[in-house]
Formats: C-alpha cells, structure tokens, sequence
C-alpha cells in the first residue's frame, strides 16, 4: 500500500470537511423547509376553521334589512343589533390567527397580511369578506354591510364586499 504523503493527508482531510459542511448546511435548510411547510398547513387548518364559523355564521343570519312596498324599496325602522360575542370572538381569532392586521369598522375598512391573503382561496376570501361586511355594518349601527380589504404594508385595496357582490382586485 502506498503511504500518503501530509500535504496529501491535509488536502483530503479538508475536502472531508467541507463535504460534512456543505451536507450538514444542506439538511439544515430541508428541515426549516419541512418547518415553513407545517406552518402552512397550520394556517390551512385555521382558514378552515374560520370559513366554517363564517359559512355557519351566514346561514343562520336573516339578511331582510330591505323590503319591497308598492314597487318602491324602503327600508325597516328596525334597530340593527350590535355584533354578538360570538362574533367578536371570531374576530379576535382572526386578529391571533394573522388572517387580519386592523380592523376599522368606522371606515369599513380590513388590513391584512398580502402573503396571507395570496394563500387563501377565493371562495374563502369571499366568505370571510362577508363575515367582515356584516360586522362592520352591525358595529356601525347601520345595517349597511360593505368592507374593502387593504393590503397592511402597501395600502392597496385587494377586495371589496357590498351589495354588489364581491371583488378581487
């Protein structure tokens, strides 16, 4: 067998070391990516969970704020209820769950996260758009239930909810 000579002990221990090195680097960014990978699906399982609060929420709500009399619309001199504690719960946890930043009821507008809102499907986001227009409008007092989606960094309107329907924008 042939002995090596320490230049060549030297070189060889270094290319070692620096294969460990770029090995370990390696599995070290697999395990943050299994990390952020997980913490999706924990966002995924909170959306759930809120668009069915919100799907529940909708269902036994009576939307019958206007009525038709004589060809002409007029509204009811009904009282609007102030939003239940149930709904402020909801909106506490969408608050802790990251799904909103700010909620300014006064000025029916919503800011949230835009990585956030990017990964919530539509149908999600129209359901939740709707939760938020008929709080805003039941913690204004006016019935009138509208709310437009900010972006929390930008400014930039992302949505719409009022009578008209919902908007992506």
């Amino acid at each position: 067998m042939v002995e090596l000579t320490p230049e060549e002990r030297q070189k060889i221990y270094e290319e070692e070391k620096a294969r460990l090195e770029a090995r370990k680097h390696i599995e070290e960014q697999e395990e943050s990516e299994k990390e952020r990978k997980k913490t999706l699906g924990c966002l995924g399982v909170i959306g759930i969970i809120v668009f069915i609060f919100v799907i529940f929420y909708v269902a036994n709500h009576n939307h019958s704020s206007v009525s038709h009399s004589e060809g002409s619309l007029s509204y009811k001199k009904e009282s609007v209820a102030p939003p239940t504690g149930e709904e402020e719960k909801m909106i506490r946890d969408m608050i802790e769950a990251k799904l909103i930043d700010k909620i300014n009821p006064e000025l029916n507008a919503v800011y949230v996260d835009p990585v956030i809102w990017a990964g919530i499907k539509y149908d999600r986001k129209e359901a939740m758009c709707r939760f938020l227009a008929i709080y805003c409008g039941k913690k204004k007092g006016t019935g009138l239930n509208w709310v437009e989606i900010y972006d929390s960094y930008s400014g930039k309107k992302l949505a719409k909810y009022d009578s008209w329907g919902f908007k992506v924008y």
